[in-house]
Order: structure tokens, then sequence, then C-alpha cells
């Protein structure tokens, strides 16, 4: 393991990205059909924040609504992607290293770092998933 070797090593580019104007039925089903747990919020190639799969599970009503269809009826009508996505992001740059997403990531407060370049632009996420596995290899 080399920490001072580039994030791209890690990152993964295929990104699934959401709106601030999409459901969140809709966001909900993309990471279930996914197998994700964050998503980036995007406004054009403009990062706006980060939704995850705990922030929708804290207004999904499982425990009292068993039909999934009225579930996201109610999902969809109590909140929005833009009021309910984390805009205060951490992101790395795309010359940033491994040891800088630890570092981020390590801060006990996210699971997920978007990958900018110098623009702004999203160029991928890194999860503790990500650096895990790094670990492991």
């Amino acid at each position: 393991m080399n920490a001072s070797e580039p994030i791209t090593q890690i990152m993964t580019t295929d990104i699934i990205t959401v709106s601030a104007d999409s459901k969140l039925s809709e966001v909900r089903q993309l990471m279930a059909d996914n197998g994700i747990h964050h998503m980036p919020v995007m406004n054009g190639r403009r990062l706006l924040g980060i939704i995850s799969y705990a922030d929708i599970l804290e207004l999904s009503f499982t425990d009292f609504v068993s039909d999934p269809t009225i579930r996201d009826e109610v999902l969809d009508e109590r909140c929005t992607v833009a009021e309910l996505m984390n805009s205060t992001i951490i992101t790395v740059s795309d010359r940033a290293t491994i040891r800088h997403a630890a570092r981020a990531l390590s801060s006990g407060r996210i699971h997920s770092v978007p990958v900018v370049d110098g623009k702004g632009h999203l160029k991928g996420m890194v999860t503790s998933t990500d650096l895990i596995r790094y670990l492991l290899d």
C-alpha cells in the first residue's frame, strides 16, 4: 500500500448523479438498483451537494408504511432533494493522493468524497469502501 498514490487509482468514475429537482423516490430507487449509498447532486456540471441513502431512510417511514407506492408518495410530498442533500461538501482534487481522501474520510462525518478537477467539475467519487478495498489489496 502506498498512500501517496494518486486518488485516480481508487476513485469510481462511472458516477450516477441526480439533480436538485429529482424526486426522492427516484433517487431511492436508483440507489437500491445500483447498490450505492451516496449520490452527487448536480446542476449541469456544478456539484451542489451529496444525498445519502441514510438521509432518505430517515424520511422513508418503512416501519409505518409497508406499501412501497404509498411510501414513495409520502417521501416525495415530505421533502425535496434540494432540502435533504448536504450542501456542505468536502471534496478532493483529481491531483490529490489517496492519503488526502483518507484524511477527509477519517473525520467520521462523511463516507464519500467527490473528486473534482481544477474547474470544480466532478471527475469521480471515493468512498470509505473504496479505501478499505485498497487497504485490503
